[in-house]
């Protein structure tokens, strides 16, 4: 008689276990970097499990709030690519890309701020320009 074995090894894009990741998820090296704050940057070719870090971090915001750390989600990592609205007419040169940059980050700040009721002084006055 043989017997077959139903193994699920879960679906190969963390994004979309973003709820059960972390009751299988492997705390390696890397998460451990990453989540002290000894990195901020991971680098690996695709499936290595840069999603799942970042999808981990970003759920571990409460605790990480509790610790005086603000996590501010830039991106969700599915989906189309904050800039992908620009792809017919990109930036021309480095100073255009850095500024862009300058400004999404700056946005996605005011963002927090503004949802936690703390954009006020310059940071408002940020916020109207």
């Amino acid at each position: 008689m043989q017997t077959t074995l139903n193994i699920n090894f879960g679906d190969r894009v963390a994004e979309n276990e973003s709820n059960s990741l972390d009751s299988y998820f492997i705390k390696t090296e890397h998460w451990q970097k990453l989540r002290s704050g000894s990195v901020d940057i991971i680098f690996g070719s695709k499936g290595a499990g840069k999603s799942a870090l970042y999808t981990l971090l970003v759920k571990d915001e409460n605790n990480l709030e509790k610790e005086g750390i603000t996590v501010i989600s830039a991106e969700k990592p599915t989906g189309q690519t904050v800039f992908s609205e620009i792809k017919d007419t990109p930036p021309t040169g480095e100073a255009e890309f850095v500024t862009l940059w300058k400004i999404y980050i700056c946005q996605l700040i005011i963002k927090k701020l503004t949802d936690k009721k703390l954009c006020c002084g310059i940071a408002s006055e940020v916020k109207d320009k």
